[in-house]
């Protein structure tokens, strides 16, 4: 017999059932790390505007609303619903609701004294 030295039949579907299984999971992994990401930056996003609205609560430059004061902004073509609240002893409890990347209802708060 020659020894050709190449490679047989097996050996290439082996070879190809192995990347197909690489392949196969890793897909999933990345779209779902991918939707993390988005959801994440968002929630970022969303908390950081609401800590800003939250100081000027808390600092006085809103003087002239009276609490509670409830109103909505569209922030990267989403609307996102602002809520500030006295409680007791001068704390002032705020919280942002909008509809995040997975279509759920997502709400934070942030509390501050004034």
């Amino acid at each position: 017999m020659i020894n050709n030295k190449g490679f047989t039949l097996s050996e290439v579907l082996i070879a190809s059932s192995i990347l197909f299984i690489i392949i196969v999971t890793i897909i999933p992994i990345n779209s779902l790390i991918t939707s993390e990401r988005h959801l994440l930056k968002e929630r970022y996003d969303n908390t950081s505007q609401l800590y800003k609205e939250l100081q000027t609560h808390v600092q006085g430059h809103n003087k002239d609303k009276q609490l509670p004061h409830v109103y909505k902004r569209t922030i990267n073509k989403k609307i996102i619903e602002f809520k500030f609240e006295e409680q007791s002893n001068k704390m002032i409890k705020g919280c942002v609701e909008w509809v995040n990347v997975r279509e759920t209802l997502e709400k934070t708060c942030l509390y501050g004294y004034r």
